[in-house]
């Protein structure tokens, strides 16, 4: 029945927060969620919630890497992440690799896929008109890496649509100001 995914997830969850650290636990919540992942449709919202999940326990495990290429997948294929909700989430993960990795590869890769999402927040910020909210993102995507890993010109595509769009005076000079930061 459809309630039983969800009861396996919060089982899932459960058996994580019971016991942090232990490998018996740790292990019978990834299988629950692996199980769960391929009973749900694929990229319903339940089926997101227990992607996120699974990247949340394969934190605990250390599984970087894993989760870095998994997270990269997701976000090429699907760049919302599943929406505000799930990409804050999944943020968090990829947010603690960078925080928790050494300089090099990790961390790299760490600090590419934050700002691939904050390009994310930036867009679904526009579109709801939260223009102040998508400077942020912006923002906090430029401070992690001066270069926008390559997407400059995507960054500056969404300020544009921010002073064109904004009745706020405010807004369109913070906007201004990051423009003439970026170029």
């Amino acid at each position: 029945p459809p309630y039983w995914a969800t009861t396996r997830l919060h089982l899932a969850k459960a058996a994580q927060q019971l016991a942090p650290g232990s490998d018996a636990y740790l292990n019978e919540a990834l299988e629950h969620c692996t199980d769960l992942l391929r009973r749900l449709s694929p990229y319903s919202a339940d089926w997101w919630d227990v992607v996120a999940t699974i990247a949340e326990l394969w934190n605990l495990d250390g599984r970087y890497s894993d989760n870095l290429r998994v997270i990269r997948r997701r976000a090429a294929s699907e760049p919302s992440l599943g929406g505000p909700d799930i990409r804050r989430r999944l943020t968090s993960v990829v947010q603690e690799i960078y925080n928790r990795s050494e300089p090099g590869e990790h961390q790299d890769r760490a600090r590419a896929l934050l700002v691939r999402i904050r390009a994310a927040d930036a867009r679904d910020e526009i579109e709801n008109h939260n223009y102040a909210s998508a400077l942020t993102a912006i923002e906090r995507a430029h401070e992690l890496d001066p270069n926008l890993a390559g997407g400059q010109e995507t960054f500056l595509r969404f300020i544009n649509s921010v002073i064109e769009q904004t009745d706020e005076e405010q807004v369109r000079d913070r906007a201004r100001e990051l423009k003439d930061k970026l170029q």
